[in-house]
């Protein structure tokens, strides 16, 4: 007789609930939001700061905010993009950042902390 254990890919299955920087898998995303208990910090006690990508659209916004009220009984939660506050860190709240991460690459011109529209 013998006895095999089963493969890491029959048993695991990844998920990718964010492509280019936009949640398409809600459910998944709620479940990885989840794991943050793991901090041992009760959501209800503090204000949630949640980036966003520069294009994501209002419903998902809307969604997030749903989901960090609702679910998350959050106190106070802040959105904003991911380059203003990239440049909020680095102490410049005007100037232009590249934001560069899988799948998505951004140029965005910051003006006193307000991201500029781009024509198109």
């Amino acid at each position: 007789m013998w006895v095999t254990r089963p493969r890491a890919s029959d048993i695991l299955t990844l998920k990718y609930p964010i492509e280019h920087g936009i949640i398409t898998n809600w459910d998944s995303g709620e479940h990885l939001w989840h794991h943050c208990n793991e901090l041992r910090v009760a959501p209800e006690e503090h204000a949630v700061l949640l980036p966003q990508a520069l294009l994501n659209p209002k419903a998902s916004r809307e969604k997030v905010t749903q989901i960090t009220f609702q679910t998350f009984n959050t106190l106070a939660m802040y959105v904003a993009t991911q380059a203003v506050l990239s440049s909020y860190a680095s102490g410049c709240p005007t100037g232009i950042v590249i934001d560069s991460r899988d799948g998505v690459t951004h140029t965005v011109l910051i003006y006193q902390g307000t991201p500029c529209p781009t024509p198109s």
